[in-house]
């Protein structure tokens, strides 16, 4: 399978770029085929322009091959203010066009995009009972990407694997939370052979 991995994290030696490794690994070994899309790393241009309402920019066209090109999507970012990053949610704006991930039509909206699936793995610096105490924080976690961006766009198999208290945790604590991705990862792609 083609997986396209799009990551989200600015520090190169965060907790979730040992996850995106742990991913990528988890992935190779089962022989499927990647291409990880590191939106710090790449230096993508996040804000949406006049220009990119009438013409297709190089660097958005390069994107959305990359997605034409994938059978399934894997995100990987932490969540801040309750969302995604500033150059992930840039990121769809820009990449995920009108005409090419959605359209509109006298029914409403219709997703353009056909993948098998997508996995989004978010991390969040708090502990989950503190979640718990406002309990429409965790949907608005979940809704914005599975929902309001995934799903619209035609993704109809979307999971999700929350990770919290990344802030407080311990070396030991990120060791089982990196066994759980590759678990969750390895059944979520099966392996090839």
């Amino acid at each position: 399978m083609n997986v396209l991995l799009i990551f989200a994290h600015p520090n190169i030696d965060s907790f979730n770029r040992a996850i995106l490794d742990t991913v990528e690994t988890t992935l190779k070994a089962g022989h499927h085929e990647i291409i990880t899309r590191d939106l710090y790393g790449i230096d993508f241009q996040a804000a949406l322009s006049r220009e990119d309402f009438t013409k297709l920019s190089p660097d958005i066209a390069r994107e959305q091959e990359h997605i034409k090109w994938a059978d399934a999507l894997v995100f990987i970012y932490p969540v801040w203010w309750w969302d995604r990053p500033a150059i992930l949610k840039g990121y769809i704006d820009r990449v995920f066009t009108y005409g090419f991930a959605f359209q509109m039509g006298p029914e409403g909206a219709t997703g353009l995009l056909h993948h098998q699936k997508a996995l989004v793995i978010q991390t969040l610096g708090t502990a989950e009972q503190t979640y718990d105490e406002n309990p429409g924080a965790i949907e608005a976690v979940h809704r914005s990407m599975s929902e309001g961006t995934l799903e619209y766009c035609g993704v109809k198999n979307v999971e999700q694997l929350l990770l919290f208290g990344i802030g407080a945790s311990t070396p030991d604590d990120r060791g089982l939370l990196l066994t759980q991705v590759a678990t969750v990862t390895a059944k979520a792609f099966p392996g090839i052979l």
